[in-house]
């Protein structure tokens, strides 16, 4: 087989995600505080999300922790029981899948796509 059907068939196996407008990531940018481990890591998640996304050929952006929490009011300071309280008060819908601390990366997740969708610029 050519290698457009290979990356063609390659990308119907990753994954099937159906009609997604925008991909939305908080972007983690490494600083001299964290380390280099810790920044090296985090510049390798960013290039594999890049690279994954790319693959799928969807769309895609990041925030900063900065840009996404002054969209959504999080206060200063708040913990990831904030982001819980607020997306489980918002979507109850989804509640039962926010039950735990541990949790709190999806109620983030769920914030960073509602930050997307308050501040994105569309082209008219």
């Amino acid at each position: 087989a050519d290698a457009s059907a290979k990356d063609d068939a390659a990308r119907d196996l990753l994954v099937e995600i159906g009609p997604v407008t925008m991909v939305v990531a908080e972007d983690l940018t490494p600083n001299g505080a964290n380390g280099g481990q810790t920044n090296f890591s985090q510049g390798d998640s960013r290039g594999v999300i890049r690279g994954v996304v790319t693959a799928l050929d969807r769309p895609f952006t990041f925030l900063t922790t900065a840009a996404w929490h002054k969209a959504v009011g999080f206060p200063p300071k708040a913990g990831k029981e904030w982001a819980l309280a607020k997306v489980r008060s918002e979507h109850p819908e989804v509640a039962d899948r926010l039950r735990f601390k541990k949790n709190a990366d999806r109620a983030e997740a769920v914030l960073i796509a509602q930050a997307y969708m308050r501040t994105r610029v569309v082209a008219a």
